[in-house]
């Protein structure tokens, strides 16, 4: 009988073998679980569903939504979304805009329609480049608008935050 056959002839030695397997294959599922891309894509998902709003949001709602959005960002964020829009620049500046602006519109529904993520390979930053799709509703009016962004990621004490996003290029543009 061979080295092999011999170990697993015994039970006792198939059960640790067993154990050991189920051990190994616990902690690869862990390491997949809590991969960088994996938090990134997971953060930026739940980042967009707070993002959009629908019809009959309340007020308290809407700040509660507004403030869970600010835990997303670096405290030094900076967001360059193209003319008209004004630079923005640092996290409260920022949270201030988001709520301006959700409070002037009734529905904001947002899909990304493509995404793409690069992890620096000292796992600190990141790069995420989507193709986003909003369509909003305001008095009435709507419109919709396509653009591609760069949002560049930190790693900030364990979290992966949002430190500058850029557009790219404006695919469709609302109707002035």
């Amino acid at each position: 009988m061979n080295r092999i056959g011999g170990l697993l002839a015994n039970k006792d030695n198939r059960r640790m073998i067993l154990a050991l397997l189920v051990l190994a294959a616990a902690i690869a599922g862990i390491t997949l679980w809590r991969s960088d891309p994996r938090m990134i894509n997971r953060r930026f998902n739940r980042l967009v569903t707070l993002m959009e709003k629908k019809t009959g949001e309340k007020p308290l709602a809407m700040l509660a939504r507004t403030r869970e959005i600010s835990e997303f960002l670096a405290v030094d964020v900076e967001v360059r979304l193209g003319p008209p829009l004004p630079v923005v620049a640092g996290r409260k500046e920022l949270v201030g805009v988001i709520q301006q602006f959700r409070a002037g519109i009734s529905r904001l529904e947002i899909k990304i329609r493509d995404r793409s993520l690069t992890v620096a390979p000292d796992r600190l930053t990141a790069v995420m480049r989507i193709t986003a799709e909003a369509e909003v509703e305001a008095q009435g009016d709507r419109g919709r608008d396509i653009r591609e962004l760069e949002v560049e990621w930190a790693k900030e004490s364990g979290a992966w935050l949002i430190r500058k996003v850029a557009l790219v290029e404006t695919i469709r543009r609302p109707p002035q």
